[in-house]
């Protein structure tokens, strides 16, 4: 979490070696953003999400990678399980 995450397409890991697939957009809470997930990472069933995160009013945002082994996209299990305490990150 912090508040200088709030480019609409901020720097990611690369991940060559994987297949890129489709990137799709995901509501969490009151926090919108970007799946980007990467498949069959290294010849095998790893797979990466990297998830971005803004709040409405762009005063911070959240980055969550998800590291997947076994071909079997968890992602959405995960991001539903994220509880964010935005007074951490609205204090000025």
């Amino acid at each position: 979490m912090s508040r200088t995450l709030r480019a609409a397409e901020p720097t990611l890991p690369d991940h060559s070696g994987c297949t890129d697939a489709a990137d799709r957009t995901v509501t969490v809470g009151t926090l919108g953003g970007i799946v980007t997930h990467w498949t069959r990472c290294g010849g095998t069933e790893t797979s990466f999400s990297e998830v971005t995160l803004v709040a409405a009013d762009g005063s911070f945002g959240v980055y969550v990678q998800v590291k997947q082994t076994d071909g079997v996209d968890r992602t959405d299990e995960v991001l539903g399980t994220l509880r964010v305490d935005t007074s951490v990150v609205t204090q000025r």
